[in-house]
């Protein structure tokens, strides 16, 4: 069995759910399919107004992976620059920004095939503190775990030539 017809059975057993650009006229260029934390961030329930103010910024940026010709990627350590698509090392494992939400977060998961992300689960930023701090060390076991409670038989894209064999329309981000 393929990563893409294992995703497609978890998501017609509802384990994922596929997020999509909605009503917006922009093409999906790539995919995204999220956890059930991860769908419930962005298309709710909500518990009032506030909540659902910050679940809709948080979706803008995982449109943003979705419709967006470029896509500006980073590969490290934390920095102040523009990037939307981060590969943390030596873990593979890919974060998307979320930086103007409200309070910045970040979505964690796994490239499954080029240009389909796998959002597995969400931290915000201020909880993980430095990149060293432990709360980066467990969120990235998070996503092992969860990876591996989905997929035991498939890895996700790694060891790659990061970001051409991850995500297509990569450009490269600048310092702020």
């Amino acid at each position: 069995m393929s990563i893409e017809d294992a995703v497609n059975a978890y998501i017609e057993q509802g384990r994922l759910f596929a997020l999509s650009a909605g009503e917006l006229d922009g093409p999906e260029r790539r995919r995204i399919c999220a956890s059930e934390s991860v769908r419930r961030l962005v298309a709710g329930p909500w518990d009032d107004d506030a909540h659902e103010m910050f679940g809709r910024r948080v979706a803008a940026y995982l449109v943003a992976f979705i419709e967006s010709e470029h896509i500006v990627v980073r590969t490290g350590p934390p920095v102040d620059d523009d990037a939307l698509v981060v590969q943390l090392h030596p873990s593979d494992v890919i974060e998307i920004r979320c930086c103007s939400a409200g309070p910045s977060l970040r979505v964690f998961g796994f490239i499954a095939a080029p240009d389909l992300f796998v959002a597995l689960h969400w931290k915000y930023f201020h909880d993980l503190k430095k990149y060293k701090n432990p709360a980066w060390a467990a969120a990235i076991r998070q996503c092992n775990e969860e990876w591996s409670g989905l997929f035991p038989f498939i890895a996700p894209v790694t060891g790659g030539k990061f970001p051409d064999d991850y995500i297509s329309g990569a450009v490269s981000a600048t310092p702020r």
